[in-house]
């Protein structure tokens, strides 16, 4: 916080003081603000349907690493396709413990 606001608000003049400070610091972050926050996990990845990825895994205590581009997500799992092959790979999404999103989709 900036040194000159009191420490204590024990008049109007220091609440006046206060709120302008609060209403300057959320006017910063405000281009942060996404509705994406509000979603879940999948309804998030719902909205990635095209990028690229690259998946960290966890299965029996190994882990594995996946990228391709994401092509479909369900309630608990997501379809990859890994570049240059012709299969599809399905995995839940418990088993998820990093997903990266490495190129976005095109904007239509």
């Amino acid at each position: 916080m900036e040194q000159n606001l009191p420490k204590f608000i024990s008049n109007d003049k220091d609440l006046n003081l206060y709120e302008s400070f609060l209403n300057k610091e959320s006017n910063r972050y405000k281009k942060y603000t996404h509705t994406d926050s509000l979603l879940t996990f999948s309804e998030y990845l719902k909205n990635k349907i095209g990028s690229t990825v690259k998946i960290d895994i966890l299965i029996s205590n190994r882990n594995y690493s996946k990228t391709g581009a994401l092509i479909t997500v369900g309630t608990d799992f997501i379809v990859i396709k890994p570049s240059n092959t012709s299969y599809t790979t399905a995995i839940a999404l418990k088993d998820i413990k990093f997903l990266n999103i490495l190129k976005e989709k095109p904007y239509k």
